[in-house]
This record gives C-alpha cells, structure tokens and sequence, in this order.
C-alpha cells in the first residue's frame, strides 16, 4: 500500500471512530423514539423539514413535491457533535440516467466529507456491453459542491478545485421546474479496442411529481433521510460523443439523498424509464384502454423499509406518481452475468409485480478498509415482466419490454 493511502485511509478511520464516540454519547434512546407518522402521499408539504422546535426533531411523511429547505438540525446548532454528525455523518448525492433509443447516460456526484466521488458512464444501446466510463475520487470532498436543496442552487463536480468555476459535471435546478445540466468530460471504453470520447452535453429535464420523503433511520427522531426519487422525466438537449454532434430526447430517472446515514448501511434498488404499453381496465367495463405512455420506477429494500415495505417504491405514468408495494429481491451469485428478479412480497395480492432484469456490464466499487467499507455492484441492463396495480377503481397494466435501466446491490460501512 503506498503511503498517501495508508495515510488518508488512518486519517479517515480516526476521524470517523472519534465521530461515532461523539454521536453516541449524545443520543438517547429514550428521548429520540418516532410515533404516528403518516406515510400517506400528501399534496400539501412543509416550508421544512425540521420543526421550529427542534425538540420536536423533524417531520417525517412522503410529498408529491419536496420542501424548500432542507436544512438539518446538525447545521443550525453548534456543538461538537453536531460538526461530527454535519461534516462526516450527513451523506449527499445526487444520481440521475438520461436515456433515448441510442443511449443509456448515467452520472453522479457523491459528497462523503471525508472523501468525494464522480461516476459517468456512457453506452451506445446498439452495442451495450462497451461502457464509455469515468471515475474519480477527491480526499475530503474537494472539488464537489452539494446544492442545499433539490430545489435550491447548483450540485458541481470538478476534477480540480483549483478550477471548480468549470465542473465537468453540474446539475442546477431552474426556478421553472427544470434541471439543467451540463457535462464536459472524456470518457474511457472497457473495450481497449475501441477509443476514448468526450462527452458535451447540455439537458434540460422537466421536473413532474415527485416521490419526495423524510424517513427516521434507526426509529430516531433526530436521525433524519431526506430523499427525492423521479423517474419518466422528459429530458432534451444537444450533445456530443466522440465526433458525433445530436439533438437528445428521451426519459431521465433521479435519486436526490441527503442522509445521516446509519454507520452501516445496506439496500437494494431498482430504477427505469421507459416508453411502454400501459392499459386501463375501468371498475365495470371489458374494454381496457391502451395507450404509449412515458413511465418511470423506483424500488429498493433494506433502507427505507416500514414493516419490510419500502416507502420509496413508486411508479410514475405520464408525469403522475402512484405508491407501489413492498417487493423482494433475488441477487444472484453472479450478478454482473445472471439475471436478477423483482417481485411483490405478498404473494396473495391482486396487484403485481414480476420484473427481470439482464445485465449487460456495471459500474462498481469495492473498498475494504476495515473501518470503512464500500461493497457497490450498480449493473446496467434491460428488463423485461409485467406490473399490475389498482388505483380508483382501474386496473393498470404495463408490459415491460427491453427497458433499459439500473439494478444495485450496496453494502457501506461509513
């Protein structure tokens, strides 16, 4: 091991026992416990999240659109636990896919403290196992900037902080309900025979109904996971790959977290969009209406989970979010070459999930320090299945068919 990594993987681990010996003496269980939450998706949200007495710690539910401020409690309040918790407990990142009948964009910014991490990748649909990739880690976060909401400011990745005025990745939101987006960045093959390219992009997405929630790790209500998925965004923009100059059109899917993370943490997760066939069977009639429609999902488990039912399992058709049900997946031992499936817990139920997804190659990380631990399998892949679910009286129907998304298996000791 060279000494710069033995130096900073030391560091990390000192810095991240002392963090834990300070929060854990602040925390009693017995004051901390959450009661009465209503997980029902409300129309009406918060100015925030926290209350104005932070004895009353924050409020926890599921919103169609996300509160404004953000603002964790740990931000507001000094004391020494309160910086250890801030600057090394609150983990952010912003995720998102951008995908057309040609390409499948995946791309984060990730924000640790103690370190930051960038991923894109690019792959032509026509030939899915080439991955056009980029990976890079930043010692103490350097270079990233986290925006303070999701609907707030800009999140911005630059290789260098010495020039963190041009990132080669930036994701702001606009006050229109759009995220603009900005990539600039050269991208390696895993295939030696083919070469490197640049990617220049500029996307807009528009922003429909969310699935936005506040979610209390550990039962604590001073522990709080704040997150926003969508999926089935219309997205457009210019780009270029390599030599080639086109105008991009298609679906994004995003995953916006902000998090005082349970000092281990696991889950599994699910995220497509997609143009696909989806019926409508009316309470009465015989005829279902059939339709193209854009559609989005979201899925995980181990997480986010009351009663072993993730409250972030969401369907999105045209804009619209629907709740989803608890689901259970089946990791094979071979993930970056078998299939995986996704299917409803309860099996007596008359709605349906049964989803299987192929991979095709992945983006990973594999970090075994002991005190810190990142096991991360994120493969890309097309699924294919069927999903069934009843909402107003109509039973909606959806083909899935060669749908071109993202799968995960991620176990973190941070």
């Amino acid at each position: 091991m060279k000494l710069s990594s033995f130096l900073f993987i030391t560091t990390t681990a000192l810095i991240l026992w002392t963090g834990f010996l300070v929060y854990k003496d602040t925390n009693d269980p017995s004051k901390r416990s959450v009661t009465n939450v209503n997980y029902d998706l409300q129309e009406s949200i918060p100015s925030s999240i926290l209350f104005k007495n932070n004895e009353e710690g924050y409020h926890f539910g599921r919103w169609k659109f996300p509160p404004k401020d953000i603002t964790f409690q740990e931000e507001l309040v000094y004391s020494p636990a309160n910086v250890w918790k801030n600057n090394l407990m609150t983990k952010k990142w912003v995720y998102l896919t951008l995908s057309n009948p040609k390409y499948f964009i995946a791309f984060a910014v990730v924000q640790l403290h103690y370190v930051g991490l960038a991923f894109v990748y690019v792959v032509e649909k026509e030939n899915p196992t080439v991955q056009y990739h980029y990976q890079h880690k930043v010692p103490l976060g350097f270079g990233v900037k986290m925006a303070p909401s999701p609907v707030e400011g800009c999140t911005n990745y630059s290789s260098s902080f010495m020039h963190s005025d041009h990132p080669e990745i930036s994701i702001c939101y606009a006050p229109i309900d759009v995220y603009r987006i900005e990539l600039n960045i050269n991208l390696t093959p895993n295939d030696n025979s083919f070469q490197s390219k640049r990617l220049i992009g500029s996307f807009a997405v528009n922003i429909h109904e969310t699935l936005s929630f506040s979610f209390p790790l550990d039962n604590n209500k001073y522990r709080p996971a704040f997150v926003v998925k969508n999926s089935g965004m219309f997205v457009n923009g210019q780009m270029k790959f390599g030599e080639e100059s086109e105008y991009f059109e298609g679906l994004a899917a995003l995953d916006w977290t902000k998090s005082l993370a349970m000092r281990e943490t696991m889950w599994n997760w699910v995220s497509f969009s997609n143009t696909l066939q989806v019926s409508y069977l009316q309470k009465g009639s015989t005829t279902p209406e059939i339709s193209k429609s854009s559609v989005g999902i979201n899925l995980s488990t181990r997480v986010y989970d009351m009663n072993g039912d993730s409250i972030e399992n969401a369907l999105w058709i045209n804009g619209t979010v629907y709740i989803l049900p608890g689901v259970e997946f089946s990791v094979p031992k071979e993930p970056l070459k078998e299939n995986w499936r996704v299917s409803l817990r309860n099996k007596n139920s008359e709605e349906k999930i049964d989803l299987v997804f192929t991979p095709y190659g992945s983006t990973e990380e594999h970090t075994n320090a002991k005190i810190v631990v990142n096991e991360f399998v994120q493969p890309y892949g097309v699924y294919n299945g069927i999903i069934k679910l009843i909402k107003d009286s109509a039973v909606i129907e959806i083909q899935v068919v060669d749908t071109f998304g993202v799968i995960e298996d991620h176990h973190a000791i941070w």
